[in-house]
């Protein structure tokens, strides 16, 4: 077992926790960002139209990014990335995946919310099993998107050759 506050395991602990870090202003931004700027249309246009849109808008944009960068901690920890190349990684792996992974994460919840009705002691089989089947979409995204590197590599390496 990996002792998190020993030196090496320490520094992973410091990069994991700045991704989480960046992970939550990336998605909470734009949260407030579209909010501000709803409130600031409802002072001039005197309606609370805008803020409801906006605050939907930002839901939206929010979990659209969230999903983008849900990888980050593995990436972090599997492969040893730093928290940028993390999110930049998770960002790469997962296109053409977003609604799809949106479904998952639904599934994901509704499977917790049945544990949780189960006297709150489903929880301790459900959230591990969530996780797990999140760490395995994880590894089949990665190893999708790593055989696709390696196909357009080998592709341009023909092309270069006379």
């Amino acid at each position: 077992m990996v002792d998190l506050f020993r030196p090496p395991s320490l520094f992973l602990f410091f990069r994991y926790l700045i991704g989480h870090i960046l992970f939550f202003l990336i998605a909470a931004s734009s949260v407030i960002i579209i909010v501000l700027g709803g409130y600031s249309l409802k002072i001039f246009l005197n309606n609370t139209i805008p803020i409801i849109i906006d605050i939907i808008v930002g839901f939206v944009i929010s979990v659209i990014l969230m999903i983008k960068f849900q990888f980050y901690k593995y990436l972090i920890i599997d492969r040893g990335y730093g928290p940028i190349d993390a999110l930049k990684k998770s960002a790469e792996i997962i296109k053409g995946s977003v609604f799809g992974l949106f479904i998952f994460g639904v599934m994901l919840s509704f499977i917790n919310f049945l544990g949780l009705l189960f006297l709150i002691v489903g929880l301790l089989i459900t959230i591990p099993a969530t996780i797990l089947a999140d760490i395995f979409v994880y590894r089949k995204l990665l190893s999708f998107a790593e055989s696709i590197l390696i196909v357009e590599s080998s592709s341009i390496l023909k092309i270069k050759s006379p």
